[in-house]
């Protein structure tokens, strides 16, 4: 039986995970558009280089990832990096929408979402573990 503090604790990590991943989804779709739209006919290239740049920012984050959660704790470490998915995508938002120089913000921008992303996947099945199942990470993460 569940009791009501750790259901509603369980509840506010998915509402505020959702609302994470739609953060993310949103950002990245609104990086791409303005890669693609903004690259004077080179969108395609630009927006794969934007996406390389993050992904292999975030495969570099992964090996490092649970080395630092050890030392810090996994949920603080969780915490911090999707707090710093959010301020980097809000900060760079701002930028964007501010300046000429969209493409270049973009990949500077690249890999500090790749890093951050890349912790924040490596510590979710943890963190998830946390809230929900701790004997079965296939029925925590489900």
């Amino acid at each position: 039986m569940v009791k009501l503090g750790a259901r509603s604790t369980s509840v506010g990590y998915l509402v505020v995970g959702g609302i994470a991943v739609a953060g993310t989804i949103a950002g990245t779709l609104g990086a791409t558009a303005a890669t693609t739209l903004g690259a004077s006919g080179n969108g395609g290239l630009i927006t794969a280089v934007f996406l390389a740049l993050l992904l292999v920012c975030a495969g570099i984050a992964a090996p490092w990832t649970e080395r630092l959660a050890a030392r810090r704790g996994p949920l603080k470490m969780f915490a911090w990096a999707q707090a710093g998915v959010a301020v980097s995508w809000i900060i760079t938002g701002i930028i964007v929408a501010t300046t000429d120089e969209q493409i270049a913000v973009l990949l500077i921008a690249a890999p500090v979402f790749g890093l951050l992303s890349g912790v924040t996947a490596v510590l979710t099945p943890i963190v998830t573990r946390t809230y929900f199942d701790k004997t079965s990470i296939a029925a925590s993460m489900s």
